[in-house]
């Protein structure tokens, strides 16, 4: 049962380790998803907005500081929720109708 809910954890998180492989939506789409979500440099300031507000942002090709970052919103679950539910609402920036 302990293993399930880690997995189930794990999931709530996203981790946006490559973006050179990965479509520029998925951190958007998981942001709107309600998922606490953590990315680099390279593309989370101009999608999640500062560090720390939304959610979290790590230097790229940083392995600990990608680690650290997860571990903090997995050990934290009052956090990872408020940065959750922040970056839910700042998705809502980017709907299509307000963009289009």
């Amino acid at each position: 049962m302990d293993e399930a809910r880690n997995v189930n954890r794990w999931s709530d998180l996203l981790r946006a380790l490559r973006p050179d492989l990965a479509p520029r939506i998925t951190l958007l789409e998981a942001m709107a998803a309600g998922a606490a979500c953590v990315a680099t440099t390279t593309n989370g300031p101009s999608t999640l907005g500062p560090d720390g507000v939304n959610g979290l942002i790590v230097p790229p090709r940083n392995a600990t500081a990608l680690a650290d970052a997860a571990i903090m919103l997995l050990e934290d679950r009052p956090l990872a929720q408020k940065l959750a539910a922040s970056a839910h609402e700042r998705a809502r920036e980017f709907d299509w109708e307000r963009i289009a």
